[in-house]
């Protein structure tokens, strides 16, 4: 009613956000944006939203990602529909590819709070 998602996964009733990494404030990036608090504030309140009003977490992939770690990105798709939608982070900047090509969650998260 309020927001409109990026992608919505009918078959398996997900969604995902495309992050811009200068407009939506990529804390890997340190970038800064004079708008910085209100950005994070509507894309929080779009989160809470989707959340209360359909049960979804939203997976997140940044544009940083997207471009410069795709195969994460596809295995992260992969795993966010795997686990019905369930995933210890939302964020595709606080995931790697280990050695033996498997996800996992890097050490010392960033939060963007949402």
């Amino acid at each position: 009613k309020y927001y409109l998602v990026d992608n919505y996964l009918k078959e398996s009733n997900l969604m995902i956000e495309v992050q811009g990494n200068f407009f939506h404030c990529n804390p890997t990036m340190n970038i800064n944006n004079s708008r910085r608090n209100k950005i994070l504030h509507k894309d929080k309140s779009k989160h809470t939203y989707i959340k209360n009003k359909y049960g979804i977490e939203i997976l997140y992939l940044w544009e940083y990602d997207i471009n410069n770690r795709l195969e994460l990105c596809e295995k992260l798709i992969e795993l966010y529909i795997e686990n019905n939608g369930e995933l210890e982070d939302y964020h595709s900047f606080n995931y790697t590819i280990n050695s033996n090509g498997n996800i996992e969650l890097i050490e010392n998260k960033y939060n963007v709070g949402y």
